[in-house]
């Protein structure tokens, strides 16, 4: 049975002011890919995934830098 510990009568509330959400990222560590590499990383895993194939975002993310440098980024999409 679930912990009834973290349950709350109150629906969570999304955190969308990106200084608090660059600040959250500072703290944590965390640091996102440029928007142009974040676009091109979702799109190509999620057509891995509708293919069936495994994958995984850090090594899609490593050939978008790949095929950046060969300048053959949107071959995948052909």
């Amino acid at each position: 049975m679930p912990s009834q510990e973290f349950m709350r009568d109150w629906p969570l509330t999304p955190i969308t002011d990106p200084e608090v959400i660059k600040r959250t990222n500072e703290i944590m560590g965390i640091k996102p890919y440029p928007k142009e590499k974040q676009e091109w990383v979702s799109k190509y895993s999620y057509k891995l995934y509708l293919e069936g194939k495994p994958f995984s975002t850090i090594t899609v993310a490593e050939e978008y830098d790949v095929r950046k440098a060969n300048g053959t980024l949107d071959d995948v999409f052909k």
